[in-house]
């Protein structure tokens, strides 16, 4: 988690295959990974993901290829159902992070994940500052635009 996030710091993109790769890896051992280490991961692939160029601003206006959501849609809803239950353990930051994250993917992390996830945001409301409320608002949007079925396989594709 701790390299991934330096890198997605430094604004460093690595090759897709790279960043797939080390997901992966994460997610062998994800049961084991601290709360804050789920979102720090899916928030650092997000960002290596991104074209050079991209605005940062998040939610961003681009998304992986969907071939990519497809084949790792499985691995991003393992670590938000365990982000979900690791909620109450997260800062405010963290919350905002993760919506981030998932957001800026392009992926819907369930109804489990949404619903918990508002609760506990609202549940602390007063420790986010004003940005990070706008940014909540503007990446549950976001998500609440994505069609699931967009993770499934087509007929006869190969991902």
């Amino acid at each position: 988690a701790v390299l991934l996030t330096g890198l997605a710091d430094l604004g460093h993109r690595p090759k897709q295959a790279w960043v797939s790769l080390a997901l992966e890896e994460f997610h062998k051992r994800h049961s084991d990974a601290s709360p804050p280490s789920l979102v720090a991961v899916v928030w650092a692939v997000s960002r290596l993901l991104q074209p050079a160029g991209t605005d940062s601003s998040p939610p961003v206006d681009w998304a992986p290829p969907r071939k990519w959501r497809v084949r790792y849609a499985h691995i991003l809803q393992d670590i938000a159902w365990a982000q979900s239950r690791a909620f109450s353990a997260l800062e405010p930051a963290q919350l905002v992070d993760a919506a981030v994250a998932f957001a800026d993917l392009s992926f819907y992390p369930g109804d489990e994940w949404m619903d918990r996830h508002e609760a506990y945001c609202n549940m602390r409301v007063e420790a986010f500052t004003a940005y990070q409320v706008r940014l909540l608002g503007s990446c549950m949007e976001k998500l609440d635009s994505i069609f699931e079925g967009d993770y499934l396989p087509r007929d006869g594709e190969v991902v």
